[in-house]
């Protein structure tokens, strides 16, 4: 699987940083099979600590359908339908990763054959901040692309 990096701002020499609003810092994307369907399981974990939810239907093409995680905010995810009429299933976690971890996904069926699954260590990018430059906002893509 793929690692990217998305979001990278470094405002160097700043004094004094601005407020940031970041978004998550982890998504894991995998693309879904064709024969997922409505209410397939989805098992989200990151080490050992691991979150359920139902498939969703997404609507109309470039539209997203909110998945509802069993540990609430800790963990998000979302189904995103692409214009092509393929899914990919988006999952974020507020808690910053950490070099090593080991995050996985797991879509199965009702009689819990296994559709699709992600198994992805996190690979964190080196920045400096001797510079005396502001934090940075970063979002740490792993699994398919976009």
């Amino acid at each position: 699987m793929s690692l990217f990096v998305a979001t990278l701002a470094l405002a160097p020499g700043c004094d004094s940083c601005p407020a940031q609003s970041c978004g998550p810092p982890l998504i894991l994307r995998l693309d879904l099979p064709a024969t997922v369907q409505l209410g397939n399981e989805v098992v989200a974990c990151h080490l050992d600590t691991c979150a359920t939810a139902h498939l969703l239907a997404s609507g109309t093409p470039d539209s997203y359908a909110d998945l509802s995680f069993s540990t609430g905010d800790s963990v998000t995810g979302w189904v995103k339908k692409r214009a092509d009429g393929s899914l990919q299933l988006m999952v974020s976690w507020v808690v910053p990763p950490a070099q090593g971890d080991r995050y996985t996904l797991t879509v199965s069926d009702g009689a819990g054959a296994e559709l699709a699954s992600l198994d992805v260590t996190a690979t964190l990018p080196s920045a400096s901040m001797s510079s005396g430059g502001c934090p940075m906002c970063v979002t740490l893509y792993l699994g398919d692309p976009a």
